[in-house]
């Protein structure tokens, strides 16, 4: 069984009373037992094609609905190093190129910090969603460097903070002035 499938069971039905006695169903009264993926453990079926069963609209449960990530390459831009990976005939975008497609992948862009926290906005204007995007204040540092963490105390993690350091120059400045990134950051 793949991720993001079924998979149907066909059991023949063997009793064994010990006694080296055996008895096989003959008469084909066969029990079916469907069994569906459920990535996130949220006991909803994954795989939006189960029938007679409720489905999950987001199957990593990292708030970012399954519609969103499994948007077509043809209708989102996706970064640089991303992949498209084949299950059971259907293709899913996996931003980071990891092999997990981004609808069951907890960090779609593998930056460090969660699609939970980066979410379904994009915060640049450069029309890649946070959860995709790799540098997502276009600061020139990416945010797996710049992290979550709030250096200058504005409520805004350095990873969207196009001023880290709240200096008055950009980092982005500061960045192209060959300044290392600890300096940046006061690390």
């Amino acid at each position: 069984m793949t991720r993001g499938g079924s998979a149907t069971f066909s059991p023949n039905l063997t009793v064994d009373d010990g006694l080296g006695k055996k008895s096989v169903d003959t008469d084909s009264n066969f029990t079916t037992i469907t069994v569906y993926n459920d990535f996130d453990g949220d006991s909803v079926a994954d795989d939006d094609s189960a029938t007679g069963v409720p489905t999950d609209d987001d199957d990593d449960n990292d708030s970012i609905p399954d519609s969103v990530e499994n948007q077509s390459t043809s209708t989102v831009d996706l970064p640089a190093g991303a992949i498209t990976v084949t299950i059971g005939g259907t293709d899913y975008p996996d931003s980071d190129g990891d092999s997990d497609p981004d609808l069951w992948d907890l960090d779609s862009d593998g930056d460090g910090i969660a699609d939970s926290v980066e979410r379904d906005v994009g915060s640049d204007g450069d029309g890649t969603a946070n959860f995709r995007d790799v540098d997502s204040d276009d600061d020139g540092i990416t945010d797996s460097v710049e992290g979550t963490t709030d250096t200058d105390g504005d409520r805004t993690p350095n990873y969207l903070d196009t001023n880290t350091d709240d200096d008055g120059s950009l980092d982005a400045t500061e960045r192209t002035d060959d300044v290392d990134d600890a300096e940046l950051l006061r690390i």
